[in-house]
């Protein structure tokens, strides 16, 4: 990693303008700035180096694609939202020296689940962990230090510990365990999630008769059938055979009520789905519980509410699902929904959905066709084909969000006429692409649609395009000359940053905005445009070398 990715002062890591992966922090910083990585989302993971003391406000937020940092035992804080939406983060180290974690730090990770607090900090905001709810590992902090939100998470790490045999403070010991036999009937629902809770709960014998059927239903209602033997085998309670049958029966009444009428008693619905109530009196399906199920009944109602919508990420990563009908009455399905769906095999969209979002179906490979590319509504969402030259079927109206992402064999690309948009990251990182056809039709080229597409040697951008996104084409070090045409009128921050090889840009009179860092590293660049237009005022400010149409 150059430094040049860096923007360090007074050893104060301001920002960070790399195109991400698995960084390591250069040694002599000693503070990582405010935002200093905000929306990286391409960020992997990243190492952070000993002597840095702090992580300041929203440095990591929104880095989605970060499933792994390092933060070294000389930090002391940890600064509001530090890691707020990093998604893909699942576990953290908090080291001993720390003294301050900041409100909202770990806000919406969802993807969390284990933090382990070497920290001897005294109280946890409940912010700290909002909308997360990991197992929170802490050996010097009794339950009294957290807030009411996090107590679950905190019970479920010390459940880990005390399973484990870990010595621990004996006061702490007895804290935890007098609060959980007093709130075990709360802490169902993490003791089925986290089932050290429940082996703790069970070892202590904290379970009276009556905890039994409730503990059932929440392990039914999370689907969650190793732990429902767990408790069974606890209570030395097993079903008669006529009631297997009776149990088996109902089952199967309710499996063809289903398929006939798409309707789900509310009951039945929470132990299949996570979902939400719109504000039009709607439902919008935002989880499938079992991530290991392969075939389920689509609701067309839940009790008397019908559902219309299914959420961002909503069965993203159910490997084992190979088939979904949605039925009729859903009109929207949100980004990034079925991606990584790999075992998918037939999908029946319905006539009146009118919204797929970016990524729907990414990853989802068994969908693609002989081409290897998965097209839904002229949408063309993955691509998994060979390597080489590559024409796009007539038909794509869309070159969806991450369609050609990383496919680094890709040598060229021939876009269609018709195909109006190219979403953002597109063919990020296709360091083999060295041309494509954009067609006159193209209106919008996305952000970071080619960024990273170190052999693309010319570009022409069609009449139709109005504006050129954030990190469009930067770091296309082989690029050197890009004529933009009249009628685009804004050039997205940092559009060509980093295109080392640019020695001409030609931009007409329209433009009247050009972001910030378009074309930083540009050091051999000459901007050839009208005399008293935008461009020229821009290069004169910018001291980039200006040549008069």
């Amino acid at each position: 990693m150059e430094n040049k990715d860096f923007i360090i002062e007074n050893g104060v890591l301001t920002k960070y303008n790399g195109f991400g992966g698995d960084v390591t922090i250069p040694a002599g910083v000693t503070s990582i700035g405010n935002s200093a990585f905000w929306g990286c989302e391409g960020l992997t993971s990243v190492t952070i180096p000993a002597g840095v003391t702090k992580i300041g406000l929203y440095a990591f937020a929104d880095c989605t694609g970060l499933t792994s940092v390092t933060i070294p035992a000389s930090v002391t804080e940890i600064g509001p939202r530090t890691f707020q939406n990093c998604t893909g983060l699942t576990s953290v180290t908090i080291p001993a020296g720390v003294t301050s974690i900041g409100d909202g730090a770990f806000y919406d990770c969802t993807g969390l689940a284990s933090v382990t607090i070497l920290a001897d900090i005294t109280k946890i905001h409940k912010s700290v962990f909002k909308s997360s709810r990991p197992a929170i590992i802490a050996p010097r902090i009794p339950v009294s230090g957290f807030d009411t939100a996090d107590k679950p998470g905190a019970c479920a790490g010390f459940a880990k510990l005390y399973l484990e045999g870990v010595e621990l403070d004996e006061e702490i010991k007895a804290g935890y365990l007098k609060y959980i036999k007093g709130q075990k009937k709360r802490l169902y629902p993490t003791a089925i999630q986290h089932e050290e809770l429940l082996q703790l709960m069970l070892a202590e014998k904290m379970l009276a008769r009556e905890d039994i059927d409730p503990l059932l239903e929440e392990c039914d209602r999370q689907n969650n059938v190793s732990a429902k033997a767990a408790v069974l085998e606890y209570a030395g309670k097993s079903l008669k055979p006529v009631d297997l049958a009776a149990q088996a029966e109902k089952e199967f009444t309710l499996l063809e009520q289903l398929a006939e009428t798409g309707v789900y008693p509310v009951a039945e619905a929470k132990k299949v789905f996570k979902y939400k109530k719109n504000g039009a009196g709607t439902i919008c399906i935002t989880a499938l519980r079992d991530k290991d199920t392969a075939a389920f009944i689509f609701p067309k109602k839940i009790g008397k509410t019908p559902v219309t919508e299914i959420g961002q990420s909503a069965f993203c990563g159910c490997k084992s699902l190979t088939s979904v009908t949605i039925p009729e009455g859903v009109k929207e399905i949100g980004q990034s929904a079925f991606s990584g769906c790999t075992s998918l095999t037939s999908v029946t969209i319905p006539a009146g959905v009118t919204t797929i979002g970016n990524s729907a179906f990414k990853g989802c490979h068994k969908l693609a066709d002989a081409q290897g590319m998965v097209v839904f509504r002229g949408i063309l969402f993955d691509y998994t084909g060979p390597s080489g030259d590559v024409t796009i079927p007539a038909g794509v109206t869309e070159i969806g969000q991450s369609a050609f992402y990383g496919c680094t064999g890709l040598t060229s690309v021939t876009i269609p006429a018709g195909v109006t948009e190219i979403g953002q990251s597109a063919f990020s990182g296709c360091t083999g692409l060295t041309s494509v056809t954009i067609p006159a039709d193209v209106t919008e080229i996305g952000e970071g649609a080619f960024s990273g597409c170190t052999s693309l040697t010319s570009v022409t951008i069609p009449a139709g395009v109005t504006e050129i996104g954030w990190y469009a084409f930067s770091g296309c070090t082989g690029l050197t000359s890009v004529t933009i045409p009249e009628g685009v009128t804004v050039i997205g921050e940092r559009a060509f940053r980093g295109c080392t090889g640019l020695t001409s840009v030609t931009i007409p009179e329209s433009v009247t905005e050009i972001g910030y860092n378009v074309f930083t590293n540009c050091r051999r660049l000459v901007i050839h445009a009208p005399a008293r237009s935008y461009a020229e005022q821009y290069a004169k400010k910018n001291s980039v070398k200006f040549e008069m149409l």
